[in-house]
């Protein structure tokens, strides 16, 4: 399995927030945003989906995408990429 990317996770619960949750990385800490009436097992749901999503999307950061394109070139027998966009 692959190196799990560490996250210091902090929830905010608002009265304001009637339906949506949201999330979003404050320096080191991944800050979750849920409705104050949402239960504990509806919080632990979406932690674990946004750290996922957070993590995936850290995970994708550190692609080299050159040297991806590159290897879908050859793969799929396509010409290689002039520049990636």
């Amino acid at each position: 399995m692959h190196d799990e990317i560490p996250l210091r996770v902090e929830v905010v619960r608002s009265r304001r927030r009637k339906r949506s949750t949201a999330a979003q990385m404050i320096g080191e800490t991944l800050r979750i945003h849920l409705p104050s009436w949402m239960s504990a097992d509806e919080e632990r749901h979406w932690v674990d989906e946004w750290t996922r999503r957070f993590r995936r999307k850290m995970s994708a950061d550190r692609i080299d995408l050159g040297q991806r394109a590159t290897a879908l070139a050859r793969r799929y027998d396509l010409p290689q990429p002039a520049s990636i966009r």
